[in-house]
């Protein structure tokens, strides 16, 4: 929701520069075009790159969880160890129908994960 208000100002003010009869203007909006553009691009493979860094630096024991399952993507739940896509998917799904998860019980009933795998998925996530 905030992304999509952030691109349609962007946008907004883009339009308004490419119809504008300053030509400094029009270079203006075509930078921040090309801005905008790398930063859609760009932002998911950032984040992934981050929580990816974040699950090789984890320590078992001592390392807190660091996956908010109310906001990540299936593409970051699939870095869990012992988390399949289809799981993945089917977790991000569910968060969207139903809306988010407010505790691990409704979040393991739901996404009917076995009792063998929570505990492991428990020491990633948090809600």
């Amino acid at each position: 929701m905030k992304n999509g208000i952030i691109i349609s100002i962007l946008t907004a003010i883009i339009v308004y520069f490419y119809i504008s009869e300053n030509t400094s203007l029009k270079i203006l909006a075509i930078v921040l075009t090309i801005l905008a553009a790398i930063y859609l691009f760009s932002k998911q493979a950032v984040v992934y790159n981050y929580y990816k860094s974040k699950l090789s630096d984890f320590k078992q024991d001592s390392s807190a969880p660091f996956i908010n399952i109310n906001k990540v993507s299936w593409k970051i739940l699939m870095l869990i160890p012992n988390m399949d896509k289809m799981t993945a998917k089917h977790i991000v799904h569910n968060r969207r129908h139903f809306g988010n998860y407010k505790n691990f019980d409704d979040f393991f009933k739901m996404n009917q994960i076995p009792e063998e795998k929570r505990e492991e998925i428990k020491k990633y996530i948090f809600i």
